[in-house]
């Protein structure tokens, strides 16, 4: 990750105060987005953009990554997205939140950053990855976040479904210790071994947000586990629900040991995704120009 972030996103350290206010200087537009970043539990003023006066301020899917907000947070949000001059959401729980807290601004829900990229975009991108061992002619690719007790013996009816295929398991940070018997174990794996990763497999199976929409940019048969229980708080749910409901795909949560596994008919979603691209990218290059 950190030559990826080396080599492929511009930075620039500041120091000093005064190099920070002569930044601030130097841009007329600011764009917040996208992954959790108004998630209540993580959110402050800076992921608010209240450093950013005299400026134009745009939220592109913008995340609450929630199903509400506490009251004790709500004045955050309304002070500080009241400067704003366009506001638009990933999910569509969230755009309801802030249609709620400030109707005025009208948020709307559009796709999140990553559909931007064509497929052909992102294949591209992963053919650059360099990987240590030899990929299997067919896979079943495991990327998981969560830790929970049913993962296991979900992930083994599921290879059984392909003809138990080999199970490579890309290791996360919040989930390092997770294995299963015979798998794969890839802990070094950066965005484009990454996405390389799911762009060669024959299935994948995940709770990631992202894992999910890069599989259905690609138009990859997935299948999606239950990180948290809906009762909880810090539940992330709500953004994999309205991603799958989003292209009709709800089938693809995986909640019972039993549960079907149907093909993933790609050809409604493939053209959907097109149209809605173009609609996503004209909504924010004129939001940057008006």
């Amino acid at each position: 990750l950190s030559e990826f972030m080396i080599e492929d996103i511009p930075q620039k350290q500041v120091y000093t105060h005064k190099e920070y206010q002569k930044l601030l200087l130097d841009f007329k537009v600011f764009i917040s987005g996208s992954d959790q970043i108004w998630n209540p539990n993580y959110v402050n003023e800076f992921q608010l953009l209240a450093f950013a006066t005299n400026c134009k301020k745009i939220a592109y899917a913008s995340s609450i990554g929630t199903s509400m907000i506490p009251d004790d947070k709500k004045e955050l949000y309304i002070n500080n997205l009241s400067g704003f001059d366009h506001i638009s959401l990933r999910e569509s729980t969230g755009a309801r939140i802030i249609s709620e807290l400030l109707p005025e601004k009208n948020p709307r829900t559009v796709l999140d950053p990553t559909f931007l990229l064509e497929p052909e975009e992102w294949t591209a991108f992963g053919k650059k990855g360099i990987l240590e061992f030899v990929l299997p002619a067919r896979y079943l690719l495991v990327y998981l976040i969560g830790n929970q007790s049913f993962y296991s013996d979900y992930i083994k009816n599921i290879a059984s479904h392909y003809d138990d295929i080999p199970i490579i398991i890309i290791k996360s940070i919040e989930n390092e210790g997770f294995n299963i018997e015979g798998a794969i174990n890839y802990r070094d794996a950066g965005p484009r071994e990454f996405v390389k990763l799911i762009s060669y497999a024959t299935a994948v199976c995940t709770d990631s947000f992202h894992a999910c929409a890069i599989s259905i940019n690609l138009s990859k048969q997935f299948v999606v586990l239950k990180r948290h229980s809906d009762e909880t708080l810090e539940s992330q749910n709500s953004r994999i629900y309205d991603l799958l409901t989003h292209f009709n795909l709800s089938d693809r949560l995986f909640d019972s040991i039993n549960a079907r596994l149907d093909e993933i008919n790609y050809t409604d979603i493939s053209c959907q995704l097109r149209n809605e691209r173009s609609e996503c990218i004209n909504y924010l290059q004129n939001s940057i120009e008006h």
